[in-house]
């Protein structure tokens, strides 16, 4: 599944690539020396970062949204933190957000986002003779476009911050071959569907249309170097 994404940008150069500004309440809590210049770089899910998010209640804006959906009705970190050892919502299947009670309400209110990356990693798995664990290669993975955006939904929550989650469906024939243990891979919106994805007002069964995996044709896959 999608749990390791990176972003080589500053802030400054992806709010020129996107041209969108960051929303300042936002940018103020998380970069409060106002340090522009500052990569995002690579991160995992299960840190719970604060990451960028084009979203469908700020379609015009950067704003600034928490990696690992859980329910409004969670009221503190150690509630959220329990919450996600038993769930892990970083992930959630797109074929099942319109019935699962998790994020089905998010969906039919159209609670959209997308999730800048320029990479993200998934793992090949190689069977080695003679031992049941397979050696795990990595490969980071993107759109042919300068900035891959993933689909997502977001979430209100009662913490002072917005979660969200991104979605997954059913791999490409090279996704098939990469992430051969799930056959699974991110949900990828092409930049000229961005805002037709944040725009609440449509069909959800439209929104479901854009879920299918893109084109191989449209994506690169590099082996990961291991040190």
């Amino acid at each position: 599944m999608c749990y390791s994404t990176t972003l080589d940008k500053e802030v400054r150069d992806l709010e020129r690539v996107l041209n969108r500004r960051m929303i300042e309440a936002a940018r103020r809590i998380h970069w409060p020396d106002d340090d522009r210049s500052m990569p995002f770089g690579q991160t995992s899910a299960f840190t719970r970062p604060f990451w960028p998010v084009l979203s469908s209640a700020t379609p015009a804006q950067i704003d600034i949204y928490r990696w690992g959906f859980f329910p409004r009705n969670v009221s503190s970190e150690a509630e959220a933190k329990e919450f996600i050892k038993t769930y892990t919502p970083f992930n959630a299947i797109a074929e099942e957000v319109e019935t699962k009670r998790m994020y089905r309400d998010a969906w039919w209110k159209g609670q959209r986002c997308l999730v800048p990356v320029t990479h993200f990693t998934e793992w090949q798995h190689i069977p080695v003779e003679g031992k049941k664990t397979p050696r795990k290669v990595p490969f980071n993975i993107r759109s042919t476009e300068e900035i891959t955006f993933l689909g997502g939904i977001w979430q209100d929550t009662l913490l002072g911050y917005r979660t969200y989650t991104i979605l997954t469906t059913k791999a490409n024939p090279l996704m098939e071959i990469i992430h051969n243990s799930r056959k699974r891979q991110p949900v990828i919106i092409p930049s000229d569907m961005a805002q037709f994805w944040l725009s609440p007002g449509i069909p959800p069964d439209q929104a479901m249309s854009l879920c299918a995996a893109i084109p191989e044709r449209d994506m690169i896959a590099e082996e990961k170097a291991v040190a």
